[in-house]
């Protein structure tokens, strides 16, 4: 039985896994790659404290890659907050603010990139948000 989005991609998946399931310009993912991608980085967020209810922000640009996160965060148990990371500073940290998240995931065009040269993306508690400033 279907119950939310993410049951969606994962009977889509079994259906069909070489079929688009998302496409941006030259990027491309296919509906077994987002399953694959969306269920380790969902056991990578629970590990991190992500469980039922657990809210997260996400603070990235709109790309596949954020699609897949939110629904990642979906199959972990937990809500997404989505934040895009074009946003003023003043609004990102109100909604930071308001949303109490006990995670956050940021993309490279959250933070400058001499911070994490080597990642395409990164996910913290949010108790330690502090470290990049």
């Amino acid at each position: 039985m279907i119950s939310g989005l993410q049951d969606y991609l994962t009977r889509s998946a079994e259906r069909d896994p070489t079929a688009g399931a998302l496409v941006m310009g030259d990027e491309r993912m296919s509906y077994g790659q987002l399953e694959a991608d969306t269920n380790r980085s969902a056991r990578l967020m629970q590990r991190y404290g992500c469980g039922e209810g657990a809210r997260v922000c996400i603070l990235a640009s709109k790309t596949p890659r954020t699609v897949a996160s939110l629904l990642a965060v979906l199959k972990a148990g937990g809500v997404y907050v989505p934040i895009d990371s074009a946003s003023p500073a003043a609004r990102v940290a109100r909604i930071f603010g308001s949303a109490e998240p006990s995670l956050v995931l940021v993309d490279e065009s959250a933070v400058p990139p001499r911070r994490w040269p080597h990642r395409r993306w990164s996910a913290f508690p949010a108790h330690h948000a502090n470290r990049l400033d």
